[in-house]
Parts: structure tokens; C-alpha cells; sequence
């Protein structure tokens, strides 16, 4: 009789580096087929690379704004005032729905921008009841500074992408997007 060969043992890494190696090949990982029975490989492959994608984005702006010496949550203020345009102003309930962030947090990052001289607090010029938080020139320069980082890296990413494609992308994240959060 013959002895029964096992399969060799690998490491936690061993495997990993599998699982990577089959996720670059386009396939579903064995070890996730056996685990998720019937489901679409291709639409486990597609989320598991969008999550990875947002993931390694996020890595990337960390890395960019900690250059600035701010957290994420203040440059995601100071670029969505800058990309509502002139004059660089939103009431903090419009930041909160913009950014999705909590009241409290909204506060703190605008206090913390405050005290750094890059927002400030005013009332509304057309409502005096409500507030506006609004860029300071200081402001604009660092958001500034911070949108063409984060372009240029959206550039990188996608700039192998031909027109067509980046039309695809853009139609086929929509969706996705439409289809947790409804039409825009």
C-alpha cells in the first residue's frame, strides 16, 4: 500500500502570495470558491478589487496630506470648498452631506482648520442666522495645492486607460454606485 502524500504545508505568507498571484490572473482564489459555493467569481474578483483600489487610494492621499500636515478628514474639507467653487463657502451641514462626516467631526476638523488660519466662520450673506465656513487665501493655496496631488495621482491611475475605457469605468462605477445610493 502506499503512503498517503499530504500536501505540503505553507505559510500564512506562502499563501497570500498565492491568493495574490490568482487574483492577478483573473481568477477566483481556490480557497474562496470552496468557501463561497455559488456565487459569480467575477463579481467577488469585481468587489474585492474595487475595495482594494479605494484602499490603496486612500493610502495615497494619507500620504499626501500628512505631507501638509493635516489629517484626511481636513483636506477632504478644504478640497470640497474648493471644488464648490468661488468663494470657496458651505454652510457645515452641506460639508456634512458632501463628505459624510458627523456634525461633531465636521466641528472639529473646521475648528482645527480655524485655528490653523486655513478656514474661517461667517455668517451667511444672505441668511444671518446660519453660518458658512469659507477658505482663507492661505486656505486656497494649501487646497489648491492638494487637488492638483490628488489629480495628478487620479492621472497616473487611470492613464493607461484610453478614452473608451475611461468612459466604460466611469459609466460601470456610476451604476454601482446608483445601485447602493440611487440615482443621482
Amino acid at each position: 500500500m502506499r503512503p498517503k502524500l499530504e500536501a505540503p504545508r505553507c505559510t500564512r505568507a506562502e499563501r497570500e502570495e498565492s491568493i495574490r498571484t490568482q487574483l492577478r490572473s483573473h481568477r477566483l482564489p481556490r480557497e474562496w470558491e470552496s468557501e463561497l459555493g455559488s456565487v459569480d467569481g467575477d463579481t467577488v474578483l469585481l468587489m474585492f478589487w474595487l475595495d482594494t483600489l479605494a484602499r490603496r487610494v486612500r493610502h495615497a492621499h494619507l500620504k499626501e496630506v500628512a505631507r501638509e500636515g493635516m489629517s484626511y478628514s481636513e483636506a477632504k474639507v478644504l478640497y470640497s470648498l474648493l471644488l464648490s467653487g468661488p468663494p470657496y463657502r458651505a454652510s457645515p451641514t452641506r460639508i456634512n452631506a458632501d463628505l459624510d462626516l458627523t456634525s461633531g467631526g465636521v466641528t472639529k476638523t473646521v475648528d482645527r482648520l480655524e485655528r490653523e488660519g486655513l478656514v474661517e466662520r461667517r455668517r451667511d450673506d444672505v441668511d444671518g442666522r446660519s453660518i458658512q465656513v469659507g477658505l482663507t487665501r492661505e486656505g486656497v493655496g494649501v487646497a489648491q495645492r492638494i487637488a492638483r496631488a490628488f489629480a495628478s495621482r487620479y492621472e497616473k491611475l487611470v492613464g493607461s486607460l484610453d478614452a473608451a475605457q475611461r468612459r466604460v469605468a466611469v459609466r460601470v462605477v456610476r451604476e454601482l454606485l446608483d445601485t447602493l445610493d440611487g440615482p443621482l
